[in-house]
């Protein structure tokens, strides 16, 4: 940052609608346009994994505050949870929303004004 220099790039086939580092900031979650998502190592910017889950973009993404679980928010209302050790295996997924999820913080707003609480196990 002091040198204002670009240090990492790397090009996406799909547009990059929403983006979150991990508590650690070695890897970086991208929420694509497509309904899909990345997650990158920031070292050198290769790929962990790329899934699709969902047909409408990726509004949010977020890390759990201990880096457990991603959350990822989808346009059509709902938020997918995947296990980082897992390799991003999902293991859960919240539907309550009629609306587009706007923001993440581990708790979920949506696109109608509605905010909607989830139990982790």
């Amino acid at each position: 940052l002091s040198e204002h220099t670009l240090i990492a790039r790397c090009n996406m086939e799909e547009a990059v609608r929403s983006v979150s580092f991990n508590n650690d900031g070695s890897q970086l979650a991208l929420g694509m346009k497509d309904g899909s998502f990345t997650v990158l190592r920031v070292r050198d910017m290769t790929e962990v994994v790329h899934i699709k889950d969902r047909k409408e973009v990726i509004h949010e993404l977020k890390f759990s505050p201990d880096g457990s679980y991603l959350a990822v928010g989808s346009n059509d209302g709902f938020v997918d949870i995947y296990a980082v050790a897992q390799r991003y295996k999902k293991v859960g997924e919240c539907s309550k929303s009629t609306c587009f999820i706007t923001h993440l913080d581990w708790s979920t707003n949506d696109g109608a004004g509605e905010r909607f609480f989830y139990r982790m196990p």
